[in-house]
């Protein structure tokens, strides 16, 4: 048997690991202190400057603690597992976009430009699908500006969407993955 004293260290020591974990649970990580998006909710890391969105089965959202209703939001895209991810914008909540959000995606050949739940917007058509212009490859530059009166998306430099679009309230901002896991980078956001 232990003596006293020790028991009591171990339990003290058990405690506070326990609260430790607990609390991590909850507080987002943060960023790089580069990063000029703040802090995350989602499932994801930090490598350096870079943003990892772990891959999990359907959508991972990994949502900053910006809001922004006009912006610029540019950042390198490479896919470390499946293939489909981008830039998610116009989302609800920074750490629950519930179904409430659109994203800038790049999946299966083509960049896609859409909004979910109750932003879906079939009224003036917030879902345009072009082809990934030619000579693009990972790591992909992905640039979506977004104006009182429009949205433009660029890949790797080539315009591919210029949409007069005047439908949105403004958001959270961060990046999206569905079943993939990808590494977001050199992101600049103004």
């Amino acid at each position: 048997m232990q003596p006293m004293k020790k028991r009591r260290r171990n339990r003290l020591f058990s405690l506070v690991l326990a609260l430790s974990m607990v609390i991590t649970m909850f507080v987002p990580l943060t960023a790089s202190a580069e990063s000029p998006l703040g802090n995350f909710s989602g499932d994801y890391s930090i490598e350096g400057d870079a943003v990892i969105a772990n891959i999990v089965y359907g959508n991972n959202h990994v949502i900053s603690d910006t809001y922004a209703e006009t912006f610029v939001f540019e950042a390198d895209l490479s896919f470390l597992d499946g293939g489909t991810g981008g830039l998610l914008f116009n989302a609800k909540s920074p750490t629950d976009p519930g179904a409430d959000w659109c994203a800038l995606h790049i999946g299966s050949g083509s960049v896609r430009l859409f909004c979910e739940g109750n932003y879906a917007d079939t009224k003036n058509g917030l879902n345009e699908i072009v082809g990934i212009p030619s000579g693009a490859s990972e790591p992909y530059e992905l640039r979506l500006e977004v104006t009182q009166t429009a949205i433009i998306v660029s890949v790797d430099g080539t315009e591919v969407i210029n949409k007069a679009y005047s439908g949105l309230e403004g958001g959270y901002v961060g990046f999206t993955t569905y079943s993939s896991k990808a590494r977001f980078e050199n992101i600049q956001f103004t």
